[in-house]
């Protein structure tokens, strides 16, 4: 029987969430446990996919009433709950 681990995060920014995903990504080792992360955002987040290029992502950040974020597979708007 394979264990798995959870982990269950309080609301956050998107900065932090994209972090602790690709944190966990490096960290893979093989036969490690799966894991299972539930997380949700603090505000309203747009991530930006590995291929999307735009050079200013970090200055629109500031004047814009949402977190813009980069994270290492596919971008994705978020909702906060």
């Amino acid at each position: 029987m394979t264990h798995w681990r959870l982990l269950q995060d309080p609301p956050a920014r998107a900065a932090w969430n994209m972090s602790v995903n690709e944190a966990l990504l490096e960290c893979l080792t093989p036969g490690a446990a799966p894991i299972l992360r539930l997380y949700r955002w603090s505000r309203h987040s747009l991530s930006l996919g590995y291929h999307q290029l735009d050079e200013n992502w970090l200055e629109r950040e500031r004047h814009h009433s949402f977190d813009i974020a980069r994270r290492a597979s596919g971008g994705v708007v978020h909702a906060a709950t």
